[in-house]
């Protein structure tokens, strides 16, 4: 757990909580730092270590946000159909870029985490 946790302030998370069993962490976020870090890191999680016998399960579960990404895509849909220029569409393509990326790097960068943590 203590391996864990370090590698969780390491990586400029806030542990919420901490058991013998269970570790809760969230991503600072007022933190300054690049976009790609940004979007490379989850917003909150669970790490849980379950012990049975001789076998040892990490269980991480982590949870991550669209909303900016959503509420952009609708100012920008419905700013585009008031004032009946479809061009500000354009606008909303690099939030959707950043959306597509982060959906398929995110759980790639989860399996380097765990990794990290078990070495």
């Amino acid at each position: 757990m203590q391996k864990i946790s370090s590698q969780l302030v390491k990586q400029h998370y806030i542990i919420t909580s901490q058991t013998g069993s269970a570790i809760t962490f969230k991503d600072d976020m007022w933190q300054i730092r690049l976009k790609s870090k940004i979007y490379s890191k989850v917003d909150k999680g669970i790490i849980e270590i379950e012990t049975s016998g001789t076998d040892t399960i990490i269980k991480y579960t982590y949870y991550i946000s669209y909303i900016v990404e959503i509420v952009v895509l609708c100012i920008a849909l419905t700013v585009s159909f008031m004032i009946r220029q479809y061009y500000v569409i354009l606008f909303i393509l690099p939030f959707l870029i950043q959306f597509a990326a982060r959906t398929v790097t995110l759980p790639e960068r989860v399996r380097e985490m765990i990794t990290t943590i078990l070495e």
